[in-house]
């Protein structure tokens, strides 16, 4: 028999009610903590904003960064076609005076309202009997605002504890909004950080650092400042907006203006109002008509020096100033584009001095020879070492006045036949009539135009070259001929390699010229000498000549029966047994590097060797902290009261600070970079690596156990057949002469050999392991190994090299 129903009271049915909206408000928690999409948290939230105050229309509102206001974002009820996309002025309606006030409002009878407009209830027939509107804000700082309008039931009207309901909702909501993009921002940040990484081009990277800072902080205009090395003056090297052509290229006295000062104070500057700042200058808005309204300075810095600065001009998507969170966004930004930008410095330095090393090693190669075709050789492989190309050529002129392809990289001799040799050819010739440098950067651009130099038309279409660069060879005494390089990619010859092509080239004339010369003059004659020596032979006395016979006889037969063990030197250096990358657990600056921690010295497996800076996540974990000692309080007088549903929101919110405290904890640990076994350190400098960004599972250096070390042993092409595994070795370390390395074998010989790009010799290793208990072996020694092979006949041994010569060439 069924139960009889029972009839509930008003008190039962608001108290249903109010667990209803603890129940919904409690699934909105867990909702909020597990979504990171934007755009799907605020139709989350508006959908149980809806649903929680039993409304019949309602809408979420958003501070408009495009033209400043509010604008819908998302709508329900009769009015909903109408009302998405509306955009409303600061301070207008109700919900513009709340999101403005950031104070939450309800609405008895929205028509006796001064703030209430009726526009769309004219157009639509709506009637809006009641309403709440409470903001959407974190701090100081509005997001929004949540609007609902009359209750489902006709004969209802909102009160204060719905309002103040749905301002816990919308508190609540604006956290998990600002959370959401925070989480954003920092993604963007590390999507920021590999682009600045993903190139050291200094110009190129300047140039993406600025329109990233302007992209992000959707500023109207900025530039960007590097300082002079020499000067220590500030330099404008980009800017965008009206200003742009009078601010590139300006220099600043030192401390001059907000950039001068942030440089020279190396502290970032939010300037709320341009005109009140002392340190303002406003000659270019005079000049130019552009109002600056507000901006933020932020300096460049790079282990406490500042390289620059990165200053931003008026939000371009509202009326409002810059705010601390922009500042901040900046600063990080900065952080990072600091070091890359001092990166691709270094790098750009470094570049040159390679370069310049590259042309002198070039020049020393050229200039010690008369050889005519080493030289042109050297030159057309040895400049791939400054610029990498996937051909050069050198033309010259004959006897007879005309040009001829005469070397050609990678190659012994030149196919004069061949189509694109000869297509080749001409592009040269007509170089040598305009006698300046060409220098075609993209192939389809220089087809698009108007070509000035047909030549180049119709070899580019023999061949699969996308770049170009040739320039004649001349001196006092005229043409000499042309040095072409081209290359599969464009761009070949970067900004600032013309310089040093053309001291390459300067040099390389002089060299041709030489050789040139020097071949012109008659050999001495060596079949000369031989027959003059066959003579003085006919003169020896009988006895002189037996004697030489006997001799040569008796060498003879020593060459055939006398068997000796071939032996094989070569030089060979000290290599790590094992290298043992150490890794960074999370992003940071690293802060701090033990003293014990230096190149060549022992650490211990868990030894400290880096500390990246945990100030933020040490607050963050103090925050946290003291967040659940709170909860927990709250959940306990929460539970004492008998408030059921506030306990347990309270109690999910401590779950997800506890698991946050976690995370917390894990990269607390993971901010100490330790050894992860016994060994010595290989990477030099590591102690400059403080102040530098390192981020998550990137190499902070590289140790190795060198008690026991690897001597690798570099063969030529034809001492390889006579290596094997386990023959006997004698090594010489030229830093330790005197010490023995009793019992040495050949442990093995790797497969595949490797190529000297300047002498174009092809090595092969031999590895030896040796024991290195005293430590006096470090990485890089070089000395002289002697493997003694198997034996042989003493004739093959002193003939064995000239005979394989002899059979690679015959067949």
């Amino acid at each position: 028999m069924d139960s009889p129903a029972v009839e509930e009271t008003p008190d039962v049915q608001v108290l249903k009610r109010r667990i209803d909206k603890l129940s919904l408000q409690l699934e909105l928690g867990r909702t909020f903590a597990n979504t990171t999409d934007l755009d799907k948290l605020m139709d989350t939230i508006f959908e149980r904003a809806i649903e929680l105050m039993e409304a019949e229309a309602g809408s979420l509102w958003l501070v408009d960064r495009e033209r400043g206001g509010l604008v819908c974002h998302t709508a329900e009820g009769p009015t909903k076609k109408d009302i998405i996309g509306v955009h409303l002025d600061k301070g207008q309606g109700i919900v513009g005076w709340v999101a403005e006030h950031q104070e939450p409002t309800v609405v008895y009878d929205a028509a006796s309202d001064e703030r209430f407009s009726a526009q769309v209830d004219k157009k639509t027939n709506f009637v809006t009997r009641s309403m709440i509107c409470v903001p959407l804000a974190t701090g100081k700082q509005s997001l929004g605002a949540i609007q609902v309008i009359n209750k489902r039931d006709p004969e209802s009207r909102f009160d204060d504890d719905d309002r103040d309901l749905l301002h816990g909702l919308a508190q609540s909501a604006a956290v998990a909004i600002r959370a959401a993009r925070h989480l954003r921002r920092m993604k963007m940040l590390q999507q920021l950080d590999r682009l600045f990484n993903s190139t050291l081009d200094f110009e190129k990277l300047v140039d993406t650092v600025f329109a990233k800072v302007i992209e992000v902080l959707s500023a109207e205009a900025g530039s960007i400042w590097l300082v002079n090395r020499q000067t220590g003056q500030p330099v404008c090297r980009n800017a965008e907006g009206p200003t742009k052509d009078q601010v590139i290229g300006m220099t600043l006295e030192a401390g001059q203006g907000v950039v001068g000062w942030c440089i020279q104070k190396r502290e970032p500057s939010i300037v709320y109002d341009a005109r009140a700042d002392k340190r303002f200058a406003g000659a270019v808005d005079a000049k130019t008509g552009f109002q600056t309204r507000s901006m933020i300075c932020v300096p460049l810095v790079v282990k406490d020096e500042a390289i620059g600065a990165i200053q931003v001009i008026n939000r371009k998507d509202s009326i409002e100033p810059f705010d601390d969170d922009d500042v901040e966004l900046l600063r990080e930004l900065a952080q990072a584009a600091a070091i890359s930008i001092q990166n691709a410095w270094l790098y750009q330095s470094q570049q040159k001095v390679k370069e310049l090393s590259a042309i002198l090693d070039l020049s020393k190669e050229i200039t010690s020879t008369l050889d005519l075709d080493h030289v042109m050789l050297t030159v057309v492989n040895l400049t791939s070492t400054v610029v990498h190309y996937d051909r050069a050529a050198i033309g010259l002129f004959n006897a007879k006045g005309q040009l001829e392809l005469t070397a050609v990289s990678g190659k012994e001799g030149v196919d004069r036949e061949n189509a694109e040799n000869k297509a080749l050819v001409r592009l040269l010739a007509a170089v040598t009539d305009g006698k300046k440098e060409v220098y075609i950067a993209d192939r389809e651009k220089h087809l698009d135009g108007a070509s000035p130099l047909p030549e180049a038309r119709d070899y580019f279409a023999v061949t699969e070259s996308r770049s170009l660069w040739a320039r004649p060879l001349s001196d006092e005494e005229g043409m000499l001929g042309v040095f072409v390089m081209e290359s599969r990619r464009t761009g070949m010859v970067q900004p600032g390699q013309a310089e040093t092509l053309q001291i390459l080239t300067n040099q390389a004339t002089v060299a041709l010229r030489n050789a040139q010369l020097y071949a012109d003059v008659p050999a001495s004659g060596l079949m000369g000498k031989l027959a003059r020596r066959g003579e003085e032979v006919k003169g020896w006395p009988l006895w002189k000549k037996l004697t030489v016979s006997l001799a040569v006889s008796g060498a003879a037969a020593a060459c055939g029966l006398v068997r000796w063990p071939v032996t094989v030197a070569a030089d060979c250096e000290v290599t790590p047994f094992g290298r043992t990358a150490v890794h960074a657990g999370v992003d940071g600056i690293i802060e701090r590097i033990p003293d014990e921690v230096r190149e060549g010295r022992e650490v211990d497996e868990g030894q400290p060797l880096a500390y990246i800076q945990d100030k933020d996540l040490r607050a963050q974990r103090s925050d946290l902290d003291s967040r659940r000692n709170i909860l927990q309080k709250d959940m306990q007088q929460a539970r004492g009261q008998g408030q059921v549903g506030q306990a347990q929101l309270k109690e999910l919110e401590l779950e997800q600070v506890e698991l946050k405290l976690v995370e917390v904890d894990r990269k607390l640990a993971l901010s100490v970079i330790r050894a992860p076994r016994h060994g010595t350190v290989l990477t030099p400098r590591v102690e400059e690596t403080v102040g530098t960004l390192i981020g998550t599972g990137k190499t902070f250096c590289e140790i190795s156990n060198l008690h026991r070390v690897r001597i690798e042993v570099y063969l030529g092409e034809l001492d390889v057949p006579e290596v094997r595994q386990g023959m006997p070795v004698a090594v010489k370390i030229s830093a330790v002469p005197w010490k023995p390395f009793p019992g040495a074998r050949v442990e093995s010989v790797r497969l595949e050999g490797e190529e000297d790009p300047k002498t174009k010799v092809r090595t092969f290793t031999a590895v030896v392991e040796v024991e290195n208990e005293d430590l006096l072996l470090r990485p890089g020694m070089t000395g002289r190994a002697r493997i003694t092979g198997d034996t042989h006949r003493l004739g093959w041994i002193l003939l064995r090299v000239p005979y394989r010569w002899l059979r690679s060439r015959v067949w």
